[in-house]
């Protein structure tokens, strides 16, 4: 069986095509486009109708990619832009009626519900123990702690790499330091999520580019990435290093994989660092899956047979 992923986040698309194999999740082809979605949001609450027709070029290369590996079915779903735009209803119906392929908008739990599916997808020798997925974002921050068959804690703190960086980043040399930051995020992550023996997995941006720089990487390799283990003394060796440099030098430092993130690194940094420190443990495994890994496992939960449908987070995301 082959099935096709579609994530359409405020900035980028991206596609996954995969096959199942008893219940092994092999990656056939991945693509990503960022038509930036969200560019005119805060000032017009809007889609704006040029990035529309971006979007709408997109999905049809995205239904012919997945006509070539002829998938059975194509899953698409919209995020934060979708939920915040007045417009969605009107974008949702152009995509139907021009792609053909069906929208479906998250509400942030089945979002961090996903990302959690999906981060967790390739850890099957840590199935026995609880997880930590965190996933920082721009705006927000998920912290999704449970197993195969429970959610024990699901929360979306109100601070990201991007907000981050508009609070104590917006000029070069830097005003604030560490500690300074650190008092601020103690104020937001005021909850108490340690678990003991749970398998700590960052997700998203920040994650994969520190372990792109660890493996000092020309281009981004996925494979490479994924399930790296970062120490938390290799995070702060970066953020020492991050905090001399203006974005414009982290860049050309990084000029391949730091592209659209040399202004929110150091920030989503800080917020690893400070969330690694805060459950007491040395390092985060990282996961390049995220939501479109995610939409395959909840497939997979919902199929007749194999492992997946034996998992008992259907409860939590049969709604969905």
């Amino acid at each position: 069986m082959r099935i096709a992923s579609i994530d359409i986040g405020t900035n980028s698309v991206l596609l996954l095509i995969v096959e199942i194999r008893n219940s092994e999740i092999i990656p056939l082809k991945e693509e990503i486009q960022i038509p930036r979605l969200g560019k005119y949001l805060s000032t017009t609450q809007n889609i704006d109708e040029d990035l529309q027709n971006k979007l709408i070029k997109i999905l049809k290369d995205y239904k012919s990619l997945a006509e070539i590996f002829e998938v059975e079915k194509i899953i698409c779903v919209g995020t934060a832009v979708f939920r915040k735009a007045k417009n969605s209803c009107e974008v949702i119906g152009r995509v139907k009626n021009e792609t053909g392929i069906n929208l479906k908008i998250l509400s942030p739990e089945q979002e961090a519900l996903l990302t959690f599916l999906g981060g967790i997808s390739n850890f099957q020798e840590f199935y026995d123990n609880d997880f930590i997925v965190i996933d920082i974002g721009g705006g927000s921050t998920e912290i999704i702690i449970g197993n195969l068959n429970e959610i024990k804690f699901l929360k979306s703190y109100n601070i990201g790499a991007v907000m981050l960086r508009d609070l104590y980043f917006d000029s070069f040399p830097y005003q604030f330091n560490e500690e300074h930051i650190d008092e601020k995020l103690i104020t937001i992550f005021n909850d108490e999520f340690l678990h003991n023996n749970a398998i700590p997995i960052a997700v998203a941006g920040t994650p994969t580019t520190l372990a792109s720089i660890f493996y000092n990487q020309k281009v981004f390799d996925e494979k490479q990435v994924d399930k790296t283990y970062l120490r938390l003394n290799f995070i702060n060796n970066l953020i020492t290093k991050f905090y001399g440099l203006s974005p414009q030098q982290i860049k050309k430092l990084f000029p391949s994989i730091m592209e659209g993130r040399e202004d929110v690194i150091l920030p989503g940094a800080l917020i690893l660092r400070f969330i690694i420190k805060k459950l007491k443990t040395n390092g985060c495994f990282v996961s390049a899956r995220g939501i479109r890994y995610g939409l395959i496992v909840n497939e997979l939960i919902n199929y007749k047979e194999g492992f997946w449908t034996k998992v008992g987070l259907r409860k939590f995301i049969s709604s969905f």
